[in-house]
């Protein structure tokens, strides 16, 4: 799928959604409450099917804290890259 074709696709499901292109992947951002939500919508929609998790980080930036999911599609070859900040205070994310 191509990238402006993705970024359409997930909108659809997370209209907050905001993405950076600048890497060698497309990074999105989304906000902790939408996370599970679009991760099904990830997994199980037949044209994305990202079904791998190869990469899972929590950055501390001091301030707040960033989940960071690398995922991939096995099935088209693609990757993509998630990311939340998370309340330090109260850092939760399903």
């Amino acid at each position: 799928m191509e990238v402006e074709a993705l970024k359409y696709k997930i909108t659809e499901y997370i209209s907050t959604a905001s993405f950076d292109e600048t890497g060698e992947w497309l990074n999105i951002k989304i906000e902790a409450k939408d996370w599970l939500k679009l991760a099904h919508h990830l997994r199980y929609d037949i044209e994305l099917k990202y079904d791998f998790l190869f990469c899972l980080t929590c950055i501390d930036w001091k301030t707040h804290l960033t989940m960071v999911y690398h995922l991939t599609s096995t099935i088209y070859r693609q990757n993509i890259v998630i990311k939340a900040d998370l309340n330090r205070q109260q850092p939760e994310i399903e």
